[in-house]
């Protein structure tokens, strides 16, 4: 498969995306320069999500992408979690357990660990934790796993190793619908002012 492919098919697939191929901006939204991603019907997932993206944003500088600061994300991120209302509920319990037996998994203290069914964007972050060393690595992982929100996926893994660092393969399908790239430009534009 080729990765313009992959790219087309999470921009048709991506929840930021109308059926019309039109990127909803009104489930994005920027806090204190920070992207953050609106979808109330996954709260506990969306709020892990974002809360691990401001662990990645929070470093002055781009990190190496590598196991050790995978699992220095995951315990960053579920620690500032579990402050979180969501993380009482059925889900955010969920979500707390998926991440420490992961963790127990990669210090090698159980010999498995298990992604929830039913929770769509954590198998995308749990995919990225798994196998963050490249979009091909993830997208190969998903496609074994049955896991169908690649965008989250690809979202943390971009955000790790910054748009300049992206193969241009993997980027110019960006650049093919001047309407589309023009309304991100003007969109990442408002979000520096």
């Amino acid at each position: 498969m080729r990765i313009s492919d992959i790219l087309n098919d999470l921009i048709k697939n991506a929840s930021v995306v109308t059926n019309k191929g039109n990127i909803d901006f009104s489930k994005i939204e920027t806090k204190q320069g920070l992207l953050t991603i609106k979808n109330p019907q996954n709260d506990a997932e969306i709020c892990y999500l974002n809360i691990l993206l401001d662990c990645i944003f929070e470093e002055n500088e781009m990190q190496q992408l590598s196991e050790f600061y995978i699992l220095q994300l995951l315990e960053k991120s579920a620690q500032k979690y579990k402050k979180n209302i969501l993380s009482e509920n059925e889900m955010g319990q969920k979500i707390l357990n998926c991440l420490r037996v992961f963790w127990k998994y990669k210090n090698q203290k159980v010999e498995q660990f298990d992604i929830p069914d039913n929770m769509p964007i954590l198998q995308s972050i749990m995919s990225f934790f798994v196998k963050p060393l490249g979009f091909d690595q993830i997208e190969r992982y998903m496609m074994i796993k049955k896991f169908t929100h690649k965008a989250y996926a690809f979202m943390l893994w971009g955000s790790c190793v910054g748009f300049a660092d992206m193969p241009k393969t993997f980027t110019n399908v960006l650049y093919q619908n001047e309407e589309l790239s023009n309304k991100i430009d003007d969109f990442m534009f408002n979000i520096i002012i």
